[in-house]
C-alpha cells in the first residue's frame, strides 16, 4: 500500500500526528494523562510521521500561553509541560532511551 501513498495522504497523516500531539500534551497538561504515555506518542511521532523534536517544542510553548485553557492557571500548565519541555530536548539531541 505504501506505493501508492501520494503527498497528499503523507500530509494528512502528518497533519493528523501533529493534532494527536497536541491533544495528548493538554490532557497532561490537564491531568488527565501520564507522562509516559505523552512520551511515548512523542516517539511515534518523530519515527513514523515525519514530526520533529522542533516542531513538539513549538507545540508545548503554545499551549502553555493558550488562552483556550484558562481554566488551568498558566503557571500550573507551565509546571505540568516542563518534563514534557525537557524530553524533547533530549530527543532533539538524539537521546532515543530517554525516558
Amino acid at each position: 500500500m505504501g506505493v501508492f501513498m501520494n503527498n497528499s495522504t503523507q500530509s494528512f497523516d502528518r497533519e493528523w500526528a501533529l493534532r494527536l500531539i497536541r491533544c495528548c500534551i493538554e490532557a497532561s497538561a490537564l491531568g488527565k494523562t501520564s507522562l509516559e504515555i505523552v512520551k511515548d506518542k512523542m516517539r511515534e511521532t518523530i519515527t513514523s510521521y515525519s514530526v520533529s523534536p522542533d516542531e513538539i517544542k513549538i507545540i508545548t510553548n503554545l499551549i502553555t500561553q493558550d488562552l483556550l485553557l484558562k481554566h488551568l492557571i498558566r503557571e500550573l500548565r507551565k509546571e505540568r509541560i516542563k518534563p514534557l519541555t525537557c524530553f524533547v530536548k533530549q530527543l532533539a539531541r538524539g537521546d532515543k532511551s530517554s525516558g
